[in-house]
């Protein structure tokens, strides 16, 4: 079957991001465009939409090779990665990118407006590549390019161009708020710019011209007009020529209102009053392409005056040397000759001498050798003697050994069989008495059976089946969800323990309901178990024995895998192995139909080992495309393979926040509510109307009066709030630093909480403040002073709109952070 291609996507305008091996990569998108050779419309891009950018999987070298780090370019395409595209992510080719139009995008720098006389920008200022504009307070001037000079830093200049015309060296002059409307905002890799859409758009716009003509250009000009000077100029050529220039003002009034002869005078009058102008002005000079040809051409037209004498006498100077240098070497081959012949000498004599030592050694080494073997000879044979007499005593020694040897294992094979003599005499009695007495024959086969059951691989102790006793379904049905609410308040209030407002309990309730996994944060001793306990006892579900439709799990530290929380099928014995937590008895009871109850799961000091490992099987269920997805229990047997999870089950998870607990993942914040429960609870309000239920309510209409099953939307305002929210949190801005990802699965499930708790609290906007406290806050993290700024910006946000609880939340994160050497975490 051949794959399916899925439809192109129009172009954007984009930065590279990151390469992730040698032709792979990323882009971070910035712009749609409507054409990538002739851009005409810029729409920028919401990050909802590309929360992953867009990864190159083929060419990205050529990218990189291309374009530098934060240089704009143009995606001619990029297609998603699935057809439904639900994860909203996209890939493209490295051919697919293409350079931006010429006159597009172009920077907006702010500075002071350089001096036109130099054109030199700020030393702490690098001007960007190609063309651009420079914001002077409320004036926008360009366009301009720049260049280095050496190491005076960049000059700039006026940018001719054919869209906007104007005389050379003049540049327009725009108001800010004419050019806004034009101006696009964007952070690129943590940079924040402001740039200008086209040079086309512009055009339109009302502007005044300005001179830009530096003093360098100044001179050229009026040099060309016979005014200035050719090879050099004296201070009697100034004069003479500032003469001339008031002569000329004096026949031609109009140039005394030029004002760039005005400045070519000033040039001219410091000049003849500065002792040095005219060399500085000379080495500027020397300094351009035009002065270096000049000194180029007079060195070659003057070379024979002006070398002539100094060659002659290096010319000289270089006889004597070679002079010098000719009897230097004579001498020193005068001298290697007769040290060769030394040398010759001394290695024929050591030859020689060599010679005769080898050959008195060559006798006095074989005389020795003689010596030393007939001394060998004598010791071999005294020792060959001394070992024959050492082998005949070792005989006479083995003969007696083995005979002590041959007594000593007899001795010990009879004590052995002693031994064995006595233990079997112990053995008859003892199995007489046990054949005369049933009560110690029974305790002996229950002790063999210990033992063959733990050599099986279970456990060598019997442990008694829970018995299952089932909820009994009250007999009086509510009429709605507020009525659930009310019976559980008045139950929690006569209890002792922790007492809940109308809000908190719904809030509670409804969460618990709405997610198949419900987290409740808070200090030590606020009442995070004793709560669910008791509301279990409350919705009549059972204690925490786990014999009916509550089990209370308490998680130990070391938990790694699915293992320790529900079992593993043991492949050794055939056996499933449950977890002594009792969770896979507790899943395995069929579902009752109509009689069906809410199935509660407390996860007690949920994070003292990470949740997200030995909870991995149930994570899934958490959306709802995965919520009847059933558990591979690994079992041999196919009809013991899976376990269904029934639909009524409901997990709570109790956490602390210290040094002995694990975080919990982004990944499983994003799927679950965060509940914070604080000391400084507010008093609880009594109770609208007393009801209460004999027995546990059908988890039908627990899900009729708790769930959005028509997906209605919340009111337009809390959308709006919304949308503000997630502006302030997940747009990308240097000053605000790392932002923060809000997925839409949350975004759906603050709708869907705010639609049914609105409701029953009968006021939106404050369950909307609920929602935000435990589906957004939860996903905080970050550092530093701009991490800080969004966070005090969502603050102002929270106190404007009056979401009390949220910003009470919020505050306490930022308190903390200053405690914390600026690290912000609501977890």
């Amino acid at each position: 079957m051949s794959e399916t291609i899925l439809p192109a996507l129009g172009g954007l305008i984009v930065y590279k991001e990151r390469p992730n091996s040698s032709d792979q990569g990323s882009v971070v998108p910035l712009f749609h465009i409507d054409n990538p050779r002739n851009i005409k419309t810029l729409v920028p891009i919401d990050t909802r939409q590309y929360p992953n950018n867009i990864d190159i999987t083929k060419g990205y070298s050529q990218v990189e090779s291309t374009y530098s780090a934060h240089d704009l370019f143009v995606l001619a395409e990029h297609r998603p990665k699935s057809p439904d595209n639900e994860r909203l992510e996209y890939f493209s080719l490295g051919t697919h990118a293409q350079p931006l139009p010429v006159n597009t995008l172009l920077p907006v720098i702010q500075c002071a407006l350089p001096p036109k006389e130099t054109g030199q920008m700020p030393a702490h200022i690098t001007p960007p590549k190609g063309t651009f504009f420079i914001q002077d307070g409320e004036a926008v001037y360009g366009p301009f390019t720049a260049m280095r000079r050496d190491d005076d830093g960049f000059v700039i200049e006026s940018k001719v161009t054919t869209i906007i015309p104007f005389a050379k060296d003049t540049v327009a002059r725009f108001h800010v708020k004419e050019v806004e409307q034009y101006v696009h905002e964007v952070n690129i890799d943590g940079t924040y710019h402001r740039l200008i859409s086209s040079l086309h758009d512009l055009k339109a716009l009302r502007h005044a011209v300005e001179d830009y003509t530096s003093d360098d250009k100044l001179i050229k000009q009026y040099s060309s007009m016979r005014f200035g000077f050719n090879d050099k100029l004296s201070k009697r050529d100034a004069e003479r020529l500032a003469a001339a220039i008031q002569e000329a003002e004096k026949r031609q009034t109009a140039l005394a209102s030029d004002e760039n002869l005005h400045r070519f005078k000033t040039i001219l009058q410091r000049y003849l009053n500065e002792t040095n102008i005219g060399s500085d002005m000379v080495r500027h000079y020397l300094g351009t392409s035009a002065g270096r040809t000049f000194l180029k051409e007079y060195v070659e037209r003057h070379k024979a005056t002006l070398l002539s004498s100094h060659i002659d006498e290096i010319e000289r100077e270089g006889k004597r040397a070679r002079a010098r240098a000719e009897a230097e070497i004579e001498k020193l081959n005068r001298e290697a000759a007769a040290l060769k012949t030394e040398v010759e000498q001394a290695r024929k004599q050591a030859d020689a001498e060599i010679q005769a030592i080898i050959q008195s050694k060559n006798a006095d080494i074989q005389n020795r050798m003689r010596e030393t073997e007939e001394e060998l000879s004598l010791k071999i044979t005294q020792k060959e003697e001394q070992l024959a007499k050492v082998e005949r005593e070792l005989a006479e020694v083995l003969d007696d050994l083995k005979l002590a040897r041959d007594v000593e294992i007899l001795r010990r094979e009879y004590q052995q069989l002693d031994a064995t003599k006595t233990v079997l005499e112990r053995s008859v009695e003892a199995f007489q008495e046990q054949l005369q007495n049933p009560n110690k024959l029974a305790a002996s086969l229950g002790q063999m059976e210990a033992v063959s059951r733990a050599m099986r691989g279970g456990s060598a102790l019997v442990r008694e089946e829970r018995q299952r006793v089932p909820v009994v379904i009250s007999k009086t049905a509510p009429n709605h969800g507020k009525e659930i609410i009310n019976h559980i308040r008045d139950y929690l209030d006569d209890s002792a323990g922790r007492t809940f407002t109308h809000n908190d309990m719904t809030n509670l309730v409804v969460c618990m309901m709405q997610s198949f996994l419900t987290v409740l944060a808070g200090d030590p001793g606020v009442g995070k178990t004793s709560t669910v306990i008791r509301l279990a006892e409350a919705l009549h579900l059972g204690s925490t024995d786990g014999n009916s439709n509550f089990l209370y799990v308490p998680v130990s530290r070391g938990w790694v895998s699915g293992r320790d929380i529900l079992g593993s099928y043991n492949s050794l014995n055939g056996m499933y192995q449950r977890a002594r937590t009792g969770l896979y008895d507790f899943l395995s009871v069929p579902e009752a139909g109509d009689q069906e109850a809410l199935r509660l799961i407390l996860l007690d000091e949920a994070n003292l080992s990470p949740l997200e490992h030995y909870w991995s099987d149930f994570i899934g269920m958490c959306d709802p495309e995965g919520r009847h997805r059933p558990i591979d229990t690994g079992h041999a047997e196919a009809s013991k393979r899976l376990l269904s999870v029934p639909e009524s089950t409901r997990f709570v998870a109790t956490i602390n926040k210290d040094s002995t607990t694990e975080r919990l993942s982004p990944r499983l914040i994003d799927r679950a509510p965060v509940i914070t429960l604080m000391h400084d609870a507010e008093d609880s309000d009594s109770p609208e109307v007393n009801v209460s239920f004999d027995g546990a309510i059908p988890f039908a209409l627990c899900k009729q009066y708790f769930e959005n099953h028509n997906n209605d939307e919340m009111p337009e305002t809390l959308k709006e709030m919304y949308r503000t929210i997630h502006e302030i949190l997940t747009v990308r801005n240097a000053e605000h630093g790392m932002p923060v990802s809000i997925s839409h699965r949350k975004e759906r499930a603050i709708n869907d909480y705010c639609v049914v708790a609105g409701q029953l609290m009968d006021d939106h906007e404050v369950a909307f403040d609920y929602a935000v406290s435990q589906h957004i806050l939860p996903h905080i993290s970050g550092h530093g002073p701009q991490f800080r700024a969004r966070l005090e910006r969502l603050h102002d946000m929270l106190k404007d709109s009056k979401l009390h609880h949220s910003q009470t939340l919020l505050a306490r994160v930022l308190e903390n952070g200053n405690d914390f050497a600026g690290t912000y975490s609501y977890l």
